[in-house]
Parts: structure tokens; sequence; C-alpha cells
């Protein structure tokens, strides 16, 4: 994979891989197979949260790169996604409080699997009924889930 996918991505310019683009209110950033990444100019607000976004989306570039994703795969683009959710950091504590999800218990699990319903619910290739498809949710091992919250097993 390194001498392929990710080499692209290193050997070129910063500037040839980002891209800053107007986007649907919906979307704060993408991945897009040929290795660049958008960043929705219209849609993030800080500096944390251009951070934020460039990790999950290199979350993204990272599975490809890894696992050859198969982006119209509903169930390869859930393993991503989970994994993009748990961790960029979309699901701390402090950025739950501020969408209004407050809750301590199980909180860290119901996002990560809410935020990959609502990357999943985007995609063209996969319908809204198949993502509530707990199939295409994988079990999350503990290593990369929980960052040491105690959340194992299945979405």
């Amino acid at each position: 994979c390194f001498p392929t996918r990710l080499c692209l991505f290193l050997d070129q310019k910063a500037t040839e891989r980002v891209w800053c683009e107007h986007c649907s209110p919906s979307l704060s950033g993408g991945y897009r197979p040929d290795g660049s990444v958008t960043l929705c100019s219209n849609n993030v607000f800080s500096q944390k949260h251009v951070a934020e976004t460039m990790v999950h989306e290199l979350i993204h570039a990272f599975d490809d790169c890894r696992a050859h994703i198969e982006w119209n795969n509903c169930e390869h683009l859930a393993c991503s996604e989970v994994r993009a959710a748990a961790l960029s950091g979309d699901c701390r504590f402090l950025n739950e409080i501020q969408r209004g999800n407050i809750s301590i218990a199980g909180q860290f699990k119901r996002c990560v699997r809410r935020r990959a319903e609502l990357s999943i619910k985007m995609s063209p290739a996969c319908k809204a009924s198949a993502v509530r498809k707990s199939a295409h949710f994988p079990k999350i091992p503990r290593a990369i889930s929980t960052a040491g919250r105690g959340n194992s097993g299945p979405l």
C-alpha cells in the first residue's frame, strides 16, 4: 500500500491534496478515494474543528491504504466511519455536550454509532434502511474504541 496510494499523498504538496469548498450544511469535510481531503469552508468555524475534521478524514485515508476500502460497500464504509468517529475526537465529551447529547453511561458508544450512521446516510451507495442493520456495524476492538472507557462490543 505505501508505494501507491500513500505515496501519492506524501509526494504532493498539501495544497494539491486538501481542498476547501463550499458544502451542504451537514458536512465539515470529506475523503475522496483519489487520496484528497475536502474541508468545508462554510462549516468549519475554528482551528480545533479543522484539526478534528482533518484527523477524521485522514483516518479514512489510512483505512483506504491499509484495508483497501471499497467505498460503495456499506460494511466497509461502516467500519471506516466507526474508526473515524472513535479515533478522531468526534465523540469527545465536550463535543457531545455542545450537541446536546448529555449522558454518562454508554455515551461514547452511542456517539460513535450515531456519528457513523450520519456519515453513512450521506453515501449515495448506502440506503438509510441498510444503515440500521447491525451487521454493518463491526465490533470495535477495545484498543481503538475505548481509549480507556471500557466500551468494547458491537455498536
